[in-house]
């Protein structure tokens, strides 16, 4: 009977966090698509590379330690076998993990050097060498439960990966003219409160059901929180007050307008309409519409 709940119960939050994951990519790729802001299309990389890993590596592998329980298999393979599912997504996670701490600097208007991408990178490529080699090695075969220890190092590298958004949030003073949203401190430190909950959670996962299934849960929602977060910060976002002052390079630049942008925008002043700006630059109506649309949402301006 006990069993019988327990398969509900991860049934109904497995649904849950398939509703939550369609959240979290679909406000991160709507914001992109209206905004069109390099931290925009960050926060979507990060989405779509944190919830391919939790959806592989948490619920890959409760699956398939549920098909194989039963068979004639020792546990010891059992082990071995959930052991190796979340390790094979870990490139998904160092990704998801580098992208949260790009996005961040980016919304503060800042980016990462390419000397420290390049430390990241191989950090974590030495981390996964000396595992493969562990892997190898007769001290790994040994071993009763691998997957505990992996567990364990995975929470403290996701905690540690978590606590470097503190920096550019708190420590570094934002680049104000570069940066168009900031963050509450309420909701940072709600963030990274979860991010300890369920990294705590993950140390006591093997405890009992119930604590593995609130971990779950945890982690999928706290990881939707951002694109949420981000969502309302965007919208409260004003047109600045020197937005008819400024000279037209420097408003292209900001807006990150193209130079086809640029064009229609010259087009639209002298007063010529859609089939008219086609007309001269050989292109469709519609290309001018999609265009117009793109420059309205980057600038926030309703029409012309």
């Amino acid at each position: 009977m006990a069993d019988k709940y327990r398969i509900f119960l991860f049934a109904l939050i497995f649904i849950v966090t398939l509703g939550i994951v369609a959240i979290g990519i679909l406000i991160a790729y709507n914001l992109h698509r209206s905004h069109r802001k390099q931290y925009l299309q960050t926060l979507l990389y990060q989405q779509i590379f944190i919830y391919s890993f939790l959806l592989y590596g948490a619920w890959g592998r409760i699956f398939l330690e549920r098909a194989i329980t039963g068979l004639e298999i020792s546990q010891q393979i059992i082990n071995k076998i959930s052991f190796f599912m979340p390790v094979l997504g870990l490139p998904f996670v160092i990704i998801a993990w580098f992208m949260l701490i790009k996005f961040f600097y980016e919304v503060q208007g800042r980016k990462i050097s390419r000397l420290a991408t390049v430390i990241y990178f191989i950090f974590f490529g030495l981390l996964i060498t000396c595992g493969v080699w562990y892997v190898n090695s007769g001290s790994f075969l040994r071993m009763e439960n691998p997957e505990n220890i992996f567990l364990l190092l995975l929470s403290g590298l996701n905690l540690l990966t978590n606590l470097f958004i503190v920096i550019p949030l708190f420590l570094i003073k934002a680049d104000k003219q570069n940066s168009d949203i900031v963050f509450p401190i309420k909701n940072t430190m709600l963030y990274l409160s979860g991010t300890i909950i369920y990294s705590i959670g993950i140390w006591f996962i093997k405890d009992h059901f119930l604590i593995a299934a609130a971990s779950i849960l945890c982690i999928f929602s706290f990881s939707a929180l951002i694109p949420v977060f981000t969502m309302v910060q965007v919208n409260k976002t004003p047109i600045p007050s020197d937005f008819n002052e400024m000279d037209f390079e420097k408003f292209c630049e900001k807006y990150e307008i193209s130079k086809r942008e640029a064009e229609i925008i010259k087009e639209i002043c002298s007063g010529k309409s859609n089939q008219a700006i086609a007309d001269k630059l050989f292109i469709t109506l519609q290309t001018v519409k999609d265009h117009t649309h793109r420059i309205y949402t980057k600038t926030g301006i309703k029409n012309r």
